[in-house]
């Protein structure tokens, strides 16, 4: 009986452990990131982002949502960047790999 017992406790432990680090094997959005021609280039690490584009950067901040990535640069319009299954970000207008 107590051998039961223990043995399901140390189960129940494997996989509350495994539930626990498996969503952090997925790979996060932080990274540089460029668009066609290098005309824009885009640095996500730990929640800020830059923005560069036409020799202008603007620094801001960025959320995950899923596969949504909202980049908000202070004083412009956020940008929203849906996470495509090849790691690039894409938008309607733009398309971002990383680099």
């Amino acid at each position: 009986m107590k051998q039961s017992i223990i043995n399901r406790t140390i189960s129940l432990t494997a996989l509350v452990a495994l539930i626990a680090v498996v969503p952090g094997c997925s790979p996060g959005v932080d990274g540089d990131y460029t668009g066609a021609g290098g005309m824009m280039t885009v640095e996500l690490h730990g929640g800020k982002a830059t923005v560069k584009m036409q020799g202008e950067s603007k620094d801001g901040d960025y959320k995950v949502d899923g596969d949504t990535v909202t980049i908000t640069p202070k004083g412009a319009s956020p940008l929203t960047l849906t996470r495509a299954s090849d790691g690039s970000l894409k938008s309607d207008m733009i398309t971002l790999t990383r680099k």
